[in-house]
């Protein structure tokens, strides 16, 4: 049986090349991720590892908060406590550290803003410290900036950015003054690497970093940095110089500090590199499973058709003795041949899929130090085993028919079929009918559970699960259907397609399902980004009474860190009635109820959103007052003067509730609103405005208005000033550029399912050698022949699209219906994106068709006749 194995393997070797190419991709996707990951992860692991090489202990806040969108904010601490430092016994420097981390953007030497940090690596402002051996940054071209008006720069910035040491640099800061021009006095590097992470750094001297970011009086009590370096002398321990230094703070009464070790700074970096890295690894591994998923239908359908074009071969194994477990083994032997193959291929196509992908990451500023790949036999051997398991657990259904074929199958000249979809049938609407319990659940039509969002995503899986088993139930209908309008218009090549698509549903259905995934899939996000498009237009309209906004340029209005001044400047306009910046640093803890809250200027609030003020007035939210939306506090069982304890991640507040309105999250605002009164006092350091809310002074038109903000704002490239309508535009063009990101995770998805098509359409090409010898040799020209292939992939694809349209439909409303709590209430069917989907399907099968048909018009037409295929 082994050697009847590898006969069968050396005989049919388009068929499974064309089988191991869907393993192939999937594999390599997945490959290529680990192999990726774990090179980015390498690279900054050595990078953070030499930047803290010789720095032995830190000195920083105890308070914390994880920002919501990336990163820990922690508050400034005074900058006389380097002083105490200095004096512990052990230590040979300590210097402090000032980063931040947000508000700056360095403008190239054409004056236009370089990268982008609401979509891509940040912009740090770093104060130059003295510790030269306490970190890896080293400068290589001029000198470190010694003055208020010099700074240095990053290597990879500078040259981007066209400078050159001596040059005049224009940047933008949070405090600073945005005509003051700077002198580039350095270039420096971190470590092994031109940028830290594809991030452009931007050095100061400590005071002017700290004067731009109001960490100097009269803003704060005392200067401010972030931290303290500290190297240790020699012979001692990091262990032992963090316990002196520790135990020197608290001698001297300081609170609200910490004290860590080199190593333990060094670790938290490299964990928080791992934590985005690990993001990335998540939706790459996602989209290589999608792949395998699509994969594994192939595989599957592949074998099926294979075991029946080889009934007589594989009864007449049957009829000379050999058992039903040896058949059956000899099939898995078989697939597992293949998959073992095509793993090994996809691990090579894999590591050259990294390569590009780190061409692609470097070619958008994500700068890696090293080219080198880091190739773990861990993540290999996942990849391989994944890919062999697929591949092995697809064939085994085939494989199990394979081995039922009765030894008279070898005289019969008919292929084995079971047309019975009777049981299948039944299982499909069984398992469909619980999907749609589970997600009518989810969604709250019938009763009322936790955690409803796993109850809509467990059933929206089951209904996929059920609609795949029930497809072939429906192939024969829906394709029949679909092709009666090919079999008027084309005549006999048209019927002879139609019979072809509805004869054997369960190939038809098994080759749709492929592509069915990927239909489904975009749709899914189609009809989602149209959904939220839809929502937030409606929420634009219903809430923002406002007539401009100051925003940074396409972050759509909500984001960014611009300076308090420009708010300031603005509200001293004549033209302007009522103006606020908002701001936020992360989601709070209300009395146990976590969300999002907005920082405003609480006494014009009212005049720029409509936020239906139910009890209380908004004015009265002041220093350690809360306004809350009155969903909130109808869920919480809250009411006007309820006190919440509060907290911040840095501090904790007692607020008190002086508004309930009815407009909040949901409708695009924030169901929670206090003062940017309290939210200064929170002592979060250097967060700006995400944006600036304006409403024109009565009698002054738009464009008048309009013009006013666009002078302030003018020394500030990096800003625009924009209407309701223009903010609609920029969340569309953002909510764009995501379905463009996803729709090339999907891509090989889509491949895929290509090959898919190509693969099933050429082995019933094969299956089928003897008919198309006979309809050759009837009359039926090539050109007739190749129409039918081609008009039955047609149909085969429009059969896949129609599934895939009405699964993506199902699971795009429930998600819609589920997100209903976010300001996600409009759904949209997304009609035109869909008809484009459907008629690409169309295209898809004429594409697919072109091999399958040229390889039917070459067959010798009486070796066809003759065949015993």
């Amino acid at each position: 049986m082994l050697r009847a194995t590898l006969k069968g393997l050396l005989a049919h070797k388009l068929r499974f090349a064309l089988t191991g190419l869907a393993v192939v991709l999937g594999v390599a996707f997945m490959s290529g991720t680990f192999v990726l990951t774990d090179t980015v992860s390498k690279v900054f692991n050595d990078l953070f590892g030499e930047i803290n090489e010789n720095t032995d202990a830190y000195v920083r806040s105890s308070s914390s908060t994880d920002v919501d969108f990336g990163g820990t904010l922690r508050p400034w601490i005074p900058e006389s406590l380097v002083e105490p430092v200095r004096a512990v016994d052990g230590v040979e420097l300590a210097e402090p550290d000032f980063v931040l981390q947000s508000g700056v953007r360095l403008l190239d030497s054409d004056g236009d803003p370089m990268g982008n940090p609401n979509m891509g690596a940040p912009t740090l402002g770093i104060a130059w410290e003295e510790v030269t051996g306490g970190t890896g940054v080293e400068v290589v071209e001029g000198h470190a900036p010694e003055t208020a008006d010099e700074i240095a720069l990053d290597r990879r910035s500078a040259d981007d950015g066209g400078y050159e040491v001596g040059d005049s640099v224009r940047v933008n800061t949070p405090l600073g003054d945005a005509d003051q021009p700077y002198t580039l006095a350095g270039v420096a590097r971190f470590g092994i690497g031109d940028s830290p992470a594809g991030a452009i750094t931007v050095f100061f001297a400590l005071e002017e970093l700290q004067r731009i970011a109001g960490a100097l009086p009269p803003d704060v009590e005392e200067p401010q940095i972030g931290g303290v370096i500290v190297s240790a002398q020699d012979g001692v321990s990091e262990d032992v110089l963090r316990d002196r230094i520790a135990a020197a703070l608290d001698a001297e009464g300081v609170e609200g500090v910490e004290v860590i070790t080199g190593a333990q700074l060094t670790e938290e970096t490299q964990d928080e590199i791992a934590e985005g890295v690990g993001f990335f690894t998540i939706i790459l591994t996602v989209a290589a499973g999608v792949a395998l998923l699509v994969g594994a239908f192939i595989i599957f359908n592949t074998f099926s058709i294979v075991v029946t074009q080889r009934t007589r071969e594989l009864a007449l194994l049957r009829a000379l003795g050999g058992s039903g477990r040896q058949v059956r083994l000899a099939v898995l032997g078989e697939a597992l041949a293949v998959g073992i193959g095509a793993a090994i291929v996809g691990i090579f196509a894999g590591i050259g899929l990294a390569a590009l992908l780190q061409t692609v990451l470097d070619a958008v500023g994500f700068d890696l130090p090293t080219t080198s790949m880091v190739i773990k036999p861990s993540g290999i051997a996942i990849a391989m085993s994944v890919g062999i398991v697929i591949t092995v657990a697809s064939a085994v259904l085939p494989a199990i028919r394979a081995s039922r074929l009765s030894p008279l199958a070898a005289i019969r000249d008919v292929a084995f079929e079971d047309p019975r979809l009777g049981r299948r049938t039944i299982i499909g609407v069984a398992a469909t009918a619980v999907g749609f319990v589970l997600l009518a659940l989810g969604l709250g039509i019938v009763g009322d559970v936790d955690n409803a969002i796993y109850y809509v995503g467990f059933g929206a899986l089951v209904v996929f699960l059920g609609v795949t088993i029930l497809s072939p139930a429906v192939a024969r209908p829906i394709a029949g259907t679909l092709g009666w309008p090919v079999e008027r218009l084309r005549g006999i090549t048209g019927r002879i397609a139609r019979s072809n698509a509805v004869r054997n549903p369960r190939r038809t259905a098994s080759t749709a399902s492929a592509l069915m995934i990927g239909v489904a899939l975009v749709v899914l996000i189609f009809v989602l980004a149209a959904s939220i498009q839809r929502s937030v237009d409606v929420q634009v309209d219903r809430s923002f009474t406002v007539d401009a906004i100051v925003t940074e340029e396409g972050a759509g209005g909500f984001g960014g860190n611009i300076t308090p001044l420009v708010a300031q400047q603005i509200d001293a306009l004549d033209e302007t009635e009522a103006v606020s910046g908002i701001r936020f640093a992360s989601s709070a803890d209300f009395d146990g109820k976590s969300a999002f809250y907005g920082a405003v200027d609480t006494q014009v609030v009212d005049q720029l959103f409509d936020l239906d003020v139910q009890q209380g007035a908004i004015t009265d939210v002041q220093l350690d007052d809360v306004g809350v939306s009155g969903r909130v506090a109808r869920d919480q069982g809250w009411e006007l003067g309820d006190v919440l304890p509060s907290d911040f991640g840095i501090a904790e507040r007692d607020l008190t509730i002086r508004a309930i309105f009815e407009l909040g999250q949901r409708e695009g605002l924030a169901d929670f609103l206090i003062s940017a009164e309290t939210f200064d006092a929170l002592g979060f350091p250097g967060v700006g405005d995400l944006g600036v809310y304006i409403t024109f002074a009565p009698g002054v038109t738009p464009e008048d208005g309009t013009a006013a903000v666009a002078e302030v704002i003018e020394p500030y490239p990096v800003l625009e000033v924009i209407d309701r309508e223009e903010l609609k535009e920029q969340i569309a063009a953002q909510i764009n550029q995501v379905i463009v990101f996803l729709f090339v995770l999907l891509a090989l998805a889509i491949v895929i399912a290509f090959v898919g098509i190509v693969n099933t359409l050429a082995l019933s090409v094969l299956e089928r050698v003897r008919e198309i010898g006979l309809l050759r040799a009837v009359g039926m020209s090539r050109r007739q022949l190749r129409s039918s292939i081609r008009w039955e992939a047609i149909l085969v694809s429009l059969f896949g699209a129609v599934l895939g349209l009405v699964v993506g439909l199902v699971f795009g409303w429930a998600i819609v219906r589920a997100l209903a709590d976010q300001g996600i209430e409009e759904f949209s069917a997304a009609p035109l994106p869909l008809l484009i989907v459907t008629i690409c399907a169309a295209i898809f099968g004429v594409v697919a068709a072109i091999f399958p048909a040229w390889r039917a018009t070459r067959m010798n037409v009486l070796e066809a006749v003759t065949t015993d295929e």
